[in-house]
């Protein structure tokens, strides 16, 4: 027997009920995480018409994946109908099987991004990171959790006679972080607490469609000051790149070759760029998610480049495709057994880089102090001067392959990016945010122990810190170890 649902979203191909139709309740929801996919699957008019139905809320966002990207996006309460191109995702608030009167629905993500949770009228408490709530009803709840001077507690008191109140930031509105604690076990405002802060929920909405807007209060904490309105646009633009990191993270697509939009005549590059990134991650013991990161930063610091000197982009000449056909040896030999010489003593990230002499010791210790440096661009190059000698090993030192791609990185990543990373600019205040959760100083040591344990094992190469290029070009000085060709 099939439950009678309270409210369900329906895709109708044109602009009449009669038309063909697909249905929410009846997809998988992963499909309405894309609308445009969603036409495209099943073969729809672009000119499509979406109608909620029934009593129950929605969001609908201009990105894809539940994502606003601090653009405005909508909230939708009752039954509406609008063109579906206005739209790039669409998500319910609460559970369509059920009366939504008194409860509140909590989200991981400000602006209501990530998997919902809803905690319903019998139940009593709920705990979670909840970065943003709506609430159905006028059911007080009191909220335990910390604040800049320790524990604190919080009684919500929702606006009465509206369909739903929401807080689209609880962290920046509250003063809270963390976990926390909602009960609903009663009312809490009239509670002789003096320690207890009563909170009015005053943002509610009735039936219709109402449109929510980003603010300064929803900027990142530790952002604020590149939110205020003394701060030049050019600089508030750039919120769109954390966000775009943000998106891929959320959707644990952030190692796919997709998660960052790239023009596609630079696909030649990006495919090297993930080419040497599959090798290094399958070498060294790093946090795969942390270098997906990385690697996803990097492209936009590179698109940024391309967007303006479009004549550095290059084309897929001879020499990069002799490269790529050398890196994918050296992926294959990697994956399959081969060059088990160097395989079989692959260098742990975890363990500190022992310094053979004191030319080493002072080049690895310049590497971890060069705060100067761009420390994203930095990280690309210490995976670079890793990955040249591993493949020159692992191809069993056929040819000279390796030292033509120096050159070839030298043209397509470091002269492009020279200036980046001597100038890092307002790029370092956003590094910390896009890389949340992970400490970027061990990870950049982490790198640097790999590459010096490997070049350690192979006699072509010493690490020398950050020289000149000896090529009598005016060229960008590589930030880490440089090649001492010997023999061939």
């Amino acid at each position: 027997m099939t439950r009678r649902l309270n409210y369900d979203a329906i895709l109708y191909e044109g602009y009449s009920i009669d038309t063909r139709k697909v249905q929410y309740s009846r997809t998988a929801k992963e499909l309405w995480n894309n609308i445009s996919s969603l036409i495209e699957t099943y073969g729809m008019m672009e000119d499509s018409m979406l109608c909620t139905r029934g009593s129950g809320c929605w969001f609908a966002f201009p990105m894809e994946n539940s994502m606003a990207n601090g653009m405005k996006y909508t909230l939708i309460t009752g039954e509406v109908c609008m063109p579906a191109k206005t739209l790039r995702s669409l998500k319910p608030v609460g559970d369509m099987r059920k009366s939504m009167d008194n409860s509140m629905v909590m989200f991981p993500m400000a602006h209501f991004g990530g998997e919902q949770q809803t905690m319903m009228d019998k139940d009593t408490t709920a705990s979670m990171d909840a970065q943003s709530i709506a609430v159905f009803g006028d059911k007080e709840y009191l909220i335990d959790g910390s604040g800049p001077s320790g524990a604190m507690k919080i009684c919500l008191k929702p606006q009465k006679d509206m369909s739903i109140c929401i807080m689209k930031d609880v962290d920046t509105s509250l003063g809270m972080a963390g976990a926390k604690s909602f009960k609903s076990d009663g009312p809490c405002s009239t509670m002789d607490d003096p320690t207890l802060k009563v909170v009015y929920l005053e943002t509610c909405y009735d039936q219709g469609m109402h449109e929510i807007k980003h603010n300064e209060d929803m900027c990142p904490k530790n952002l604020k000051h590149m939110c205020s309105d003394s701060v030049d646009q050019p600089i508030k633009n750039n919120m769109a790149l954390i966000m775009e990191i943000f998106d891929a993270r959320v959707r644990r697509q952030i190692q796919e070759r997709s998660a960052i939009s790239m023009p596609s005549e630079t696909n030649f590059k990006v495919m090297m760029l993930t080419q040497i990134f599959d090798i290094f991650g399958g070498t060294c013991q790093m946090d795969k998610e942390y270098l997906g990161v990385l690697q996803s930063v990097l492209l936009q610091r590179l698109r940024a480049v391309w967007k303006q000197n479009r004549a550095m982009i290059g084309t897929e000449d001879e020499k990069w495709k002799q490269t790529m056909t050398y890196l994918e040896s050296c992926y294959t030999a990697s994956t399959s057994g081969l060059g088990s010489s160097m395989i079989s003593s692959t260098p742990c990230a975890e363990q500190e880089p022992v310094p053979r002499n004191m030319q080493e010791e002072s080049a690895l210790k310049e590497m971890m102090d060069g705060d100067q440096y761009d420390v994203m661009i930095d990280q690309m190059w210490i995976i670079f001067e890793m990955v040249t000698p591993y493949c020159n090993t692992v191809n069993e030192y056929d040819g000279n392959e390796w030292a033509e791609m120096t050159n070839v990185l030298k043209k397509y990543f470091m002269t492009p990016l020279r200036t980046a990373w001597k100038t890092p600019g307002m790029w370092q205040q956003l590094y910390p945010t896009m890389f949340h959760g992970f400490d970027i100083d061990e990870h950049k040591q982490r790198l640097i122990s790999c590459a010096h344990n490997m070049l350690s094992k192979n006699s072509a190469r010493d690490p020398v810190g950050r020289v000149s290029w000896s090529d009598g070009m005016d060229m960008m000085e590589p930030p880490v170890m440089k090649a001492r060709k010997i023999g061939k």
